[in-house]
């Protein structure tokens, strides 16, 4: 299964990025077939809405001239989407949005073999969502969009890896909280996905409890103070 993993945010941290290359490194501990994308480092400008109008047919690539259409062949070529984003105080970053809206051309159909096309489009998507705090509803929307997405290109949605409270952790890497753990529950997340084609329940959960529970937080913050006025 050949894997297509891509980075779509402008914004990144220190700990949301190491969380993604234990992630990976877990993928290729059972596979050399990955390809990492950053979006950071590509234009890629807003969607026109060319195929607003019922008439419009798809040459298999977008009109704008930008670094989208050097990536679709990725996209063609790729059993399963992974996309990872740091959701921001403002919600979903636009460089997503944009990357998500330009995927348009690839399942807009010629109509001609019809049939053998759609047949070429079985996959998988799977997304790891960060945000900085705990922004469940933009996690949820987010993850809609990718079961809509999954629809429209007769893929299956293989679950989703949440990690919200990330200036939580931050504060708490200061304090000298040990992340190891951590970010082998990372690397087994993706050891998981790569044997399995999708999350189990139990990986999922487990990759979504609180890093600390808010007594114990507290706590922390509290004997943090008390040292530092030592």
């Amino acid at each position: 299964m050949k894997i297509l993993a891509i980075q779509c945010s402008r914004v990144k941290d220190k700990f949301t990025q190491q969380v993604f290359e234990s992630f990976i490194d877990g993928i290729r501990e059972h596979t050399d077939n990955l390809v990492c994308l950053d979006v950071a480092n590509l234009e890629i400008k807003k969607c026109l809405g060319c195929t607003e109008g019922w008439l419009f047919q798809s040459p298999g690539y977008c009109l704008q001239e930008d670094d989208m259409n050097k990536i679709y062949h990725y996209f063609k070529e790729s059993e399963m989407w992974i996309f990872s984003t740091n959701l921001t105080s403002n919600g979903l970053d636009e460089c997503l949005l944009n990357l998500l809206d330009r995927l348009e051309p690839l399942f807009q159909p010629s109509f001609d073999n019809l049939e053998e096309k759609r047949n070429s489009r079985n996959g998988r998507i799977v997304l790891l969502s960060f945000s900085e705090n705990n922004s469940n509803e933009f996690h949820k929307k987010l993850i809609k969009q990718c079961e809509d997405i999954c629809s429209l290109f007769d893929r299956e949605f293989s679950g989703a890896l949440i990690r919200p409270n990330t200036k939580t952790f931050m504060k708490l890497a200061e304090m000298g909280l040990n992340a190891d753990n951590f970010f082998e529950q990372a690397k087994e997340a993706g050891r998981y996905l790569a044997k399995n084609g999708s999350f189990s329940k139990s990986v999922s959960e487990a990759f979504n409890l609180d890093i600390l529970s808010k007594s114990s937080f507290i706590n922390g913050i509290f004997q943090h103070i008390i040292q530092k006025s030592k």
